[in-house]
């Protein structure tokens, strides 16, 4: 029995911005990329203590990368690396809110049944990855995205025991709309690019770039707070971008 292997550097697909050019690179949508490594190293250096959050700003970092890479020159190779490294962005995501909800001391079969979801849907996530299909991942990763609201509102709700300052939490909002904004562009411009010219214009995958790092990179201040709150000061800037400050 023979073994079939995918090349690296087959042609996977481009995006709508690509009509502009005609052929690679994306040039737009692959240095917008770096958003998401910029937003990760500077998440890096100004919050450096948090394991969890260590990991999704190193991930935010490679994908940021392999994302510059995929849209420069469209191989499947690239492709594969933007979306794993998505997943592993979400999975320390999913880590930090089983630990915030662990301080709600509700039944550990409820936290042991999470942990298998969790696994369960990264797994699934990961095979769809692989196989290729990728609609059907940019709609099961639009579930990820989606429950960063719910985590946003559960914060919210729960606020009299986690005793998150209403500022930090505006920033999170601002992290879902932002988020949000992302999602509205992603679907408009590659559900519509090839109906109307004008869509390549939008520059909607640029958008996307810029709102779902920064958004995400402010929705990570909700945890900073709550696992170092002991040692909190006060939100500070750096370049207009808030960030923490420790003791």
């Amino acid at each position: 029995m023979s073994t079939y292997y995918l090349d690296f550097n087959l042609f996977d697909h481009s995006f709508c911005e690509m009509n502009i050019y005609g052929k690679s690179p994306e040039y737009i949508n692959s240095f917008s990329s770096l958003c998401l490594s910029f937003f990760g190293l500077f998440g890096l250096i100004m919050h450096n203590k948090l394991h969890d959050i260590k990991m999704i700003y190193t991930a935010m970092i490679f994908n940021g990368i392999s994302s510059f890479m995929y849209h420069y020159n469209n191989q499947l190779g690239w492709g594969l690396l933007d979306r794993f490294s998505m997943i592993l962005i979400a999975l320390p995501c999913y880590s930090i809110a089983i630990k915030i909800l662990e301080r709600f001391h509700l039944p550990v079969l409820f936290y042991d049944l999470l942990r298998f979801l969790v696994i369960f849907y990264l797994s699934y996530l990961m095979t769809v990855t692989g196989l290729h299909q990728e609609e059907f991942f940019n709609t099961l990763f639009g579930f990820f995205l989606g429950k960063l609201f719910i985590f946003l509102l559960l914060v919210k709700i729960c606020n009299k025991k986690l005793e998150v300052p209403q500022l930090i939490i505006n920033y999170g909002w601002k992290g879902v709309g932002l988020i949000i904004i992302a999602g509205i562009f992603w679907i408009i411009t590659e559900k519509f690019c090839n109906m109307y010219w004008i869509i390549k214009y939008l520059f909607g995958h640029t958008i996307w770039h810029f709102c779902i790092s920064y958004g995400g990179y402010l929705i990570t201040l909700i945890p900073i707070y709550l696992f170092d709150k002991d040692n909190y000061i006060k939100i500070d800037y750096f370049l207009k971008i808030p960030y923490i400050k420790l003791n």
